[in-house]
């Protein structure tokens, strides 16, 4: 098999395994979740019990019964979202399934970033830079501030220069998963600390999702990506 063959079997799918090492959740952050079955009055009650919240996300269609629950119209299931904060401040998705007839509960389970609910971020360490705009804008504020980009150990992909695409160019930094839009890249600073940069949306021109600092221990987990970038 070719090393690009290679690189593609290891991106495949990683979203989730990223995401996993850049917010960990420890066993205490993540509690047992109910067993379907049960009514969603109180599974609910369960959840809120066990230190998660509602979901900032607003249903598209609120049920009469229940504004929690999200059920369009003639649909036979409704769903309804948690979020439950780790150790590290992200927020992570839990999804209830209920059963539009009799909003009896028919499953639960931690969201995946396939779904569309990725982690909600915890706002930038205060000592980060302040950057704005897309990747493409970032990117250029960080190379100005005296940051370096850490060069990955395979190929990235090709990705829009400019808009409309005229012309496309590899950065170096940059991995991107297939199973979610979400890239990842890493600088170094002047200080020599890491510095993790996440977009969601398209690579070079998507919105940034979240900016901190890389754990300076080499043992932690999350100070190595799923993608092999140190």
């Amino acid at each position: 098999m070719t090393e690009g063959g290679r690189a593609a079997i290891r991106v495949i799918g990683s979203a989730a395994i990223l995401l996993a090492h850049i917010a960990p959740a420890a066993a205490h952050d993540m509690p047992s979740l109910p067993q379907p079955g049960g009514a969603y009055a109180e599974v609910k009650a369960e959840l809120l019990a066990a230190g998660l919240e509602l979901a900032p996300d607003h249903p598209s269609h609120p049920d009469s019964r229940n504004p929690d629950l999200d059920c369009a119209p003639l649909a036979t299931k409704c769903r309804a979202l948690f979020v439950i904060k780790t150790a590290g401040g992200w927020g992570r998705y839990v999804v209830i399934q209920v059963q539009a007839a009799d909003l009896r509960v028919i499953g639960v389970h931690r969201a995946f970033p396939v779904e569309g609910l990725l982690a909600i971020p915890p706002p930038p360490p205060a000592d980060a830079p302040k950057l704005g705009g897309p990747y493409r804008q970032a990117r250029y504020q960080l190379i100005r501030l005296g940051y370096r980009p850490m060069r990955r150990p395979w190929p990235s992909p090709p990705v829009c220069a400019v808009e409309p695409c005229r012309k496309s160019v590899r950065l170096s930094e940059v991995g991107c998963a297939e199973d979610a839009p979400i890239c990842e890249a890493r600088w170094r600073s002047p200080q020599g600390r890491v510095l993790v940069v996440m977009t969601k949306g398209e690579d070079f021109a998507g919105e940034l999702y979240y900016v901190g600092w890389a754990p300076s221990r080499p043992s932690d987990p999350a100070s190595t990506n799923a993608m092999g970038l140190r």
